[in-house]
């Protein structure tokens, strides 16, 4: 994928999902998984809705830490899963501009 800011275009790698999908099916081996996504900014993949929505079909707990420069456009996508009992947080980084 590429990326560009300002004029400048970037290569981006992104996870493919279907690796997404082979760790979700290694994690049903666990008696409880909570899935935790850092490093980053998770929220600017590409699929992060649909790998928000195999996490909670699969009923795994997750959270995710974000800096929140994305929260509107995520929380249109994700945000019908905030009263499920599987999203245990959000840890927000306090940069700022």
């Amino acid at each position: 994928a590429v990326m560009r800011v300002s004029s400048q275009a970037i290569d981006v790698f992104e996870m493919p999902i279907e690796f997404v999908e082979k760790i979700l099916d290694q994690a049903e081996g666990y008696s409880k998984p909570h899935i935790a996504m850092t490093g980053g900014e998770v929220t600017l993949h590409s699929q992060f809705d649909k790998i928000i929505d195999l996490i909670v079909e699969r009923g795994f707990q997750f959270h995710f830490v974000t800096n929140g420069t994305t929260y509107k456009h995520v929380w249109k996508k994700i945000g019908h899963h905030a009263a499920s009992r599987e999203w245990t947080g959000v840890s927000i980084s306090m940069a700022y501009r």
